[in-house]
């Protein structure tokens, strides 16, 4: 939909740049790093037609609610597209490229590694859970790195963010599992409507919530993971990074003292 309402996306900054030789230095912030949907492609090829955007906007029941010029632009017959412009495209940073950077400085400073297979997407919870085992049955002195971007069924009206829950659900599912620490971060800086990029939590961060006077399983049913990090000290405070390569998580399993 951002493609066919913008001159820009899908291509129309390349289209609009021609006959000069254009070359697109990308940073990514999407789970796979398809071009055409970083930034909604302003170098690269549209994913789809006008008529498959208002498609997509009747199936969810809001065409009618969209204001009569956008409706009238989507309902247009599109004129056949001009030969794509020649354009360079380089990937220069995105979330696999950031992985395999914690994954390099980790084995820097002595631990030994594993990378996730596939990114860490979809909902949170089961996200949590598949962190979850993976720390519990990693040997003392291992990291273990992700990357991707999971997804939160807001139910409750608390203050949170995706990274911010997963951090809270992780610590809730390693409950009495000892020798660990868990970060989840928003490459950005700013998970959900916080300040906060994310969680930093550890075996002890239940009974810091618990004596702060918040209970975690509560806050988790009320999706305000946001007040129970704070009042733990977990909450992962960075400031704006001033980019964006989605979120990144790292668990690390203690030696033995």
């Amino acid at each position: 939909m951002r493609q066919a309402l913008s001159r820009l996306k899908g291509g129309g900054l390349a289209r609009l740049a021609a006959p000069a030789r254009v070359a697109g230095y990308i940073l990514s912030d999407v789970v796979g790093d398809d071009l055409r949907v970083v930034a909604s492609g302003p170098t690269a090829a549209p994913i789809g037609s006008r008529a498959e955007a208002a498609e997509l906007l009747r199936r969810r029941g809001v065409w009618e609610r969209l204001p009569e010029a956008v409706r009238a632009h989507l309902a247009r017959s599109e004129p056949a597209p001009p030969p794509p412009p020649e354009v360079t495209n380089l990937l220069i940073g995105g979330n696999s490229q950031s992985v395999a950077a914690m994954a390099g400085e980790a084995r820097a400073v002595g631990w030994r590694v594993r990378m996730a297979e596939a990114p860490l997407t979809g909902d949170v919870g089961e996200a949590a859970a598949m962190v979850a085992r993976a720390v519990a049955e990693a040997a003392p002195g291992m990291a273990l790195v992700w990357g991707g971007e999971t997804t939160v069924n807001v139910t409750g009206p608390g203050l949170g963010g995706r990274n911010q829950e997963l951090a809270l659900r992780v610590a809730l599912a390693l409950a009495g599992c000892e020798g660990w620490v868990f970060l989840s971060g928003g490459t950005d800086g700013r998970d959900g409507p916080t300040d906060a990029a994310g969680g930093l939590v550890d075996a002890g961060s239940l009974a810091s919530m618990r004596a702060a006077g918040i209970e975690p399983e509560a806050a988790l049913a009320a999706n305000d993971s946001y007040p129970a990090l704070a009042a733990s000290g977990d909450l992962l405070l960075t400031g704006a990074t001033g980019t964006n390569v989605a979120d990144l998580q790292v668990a690390l399993r203690l030696p033995a003292p």
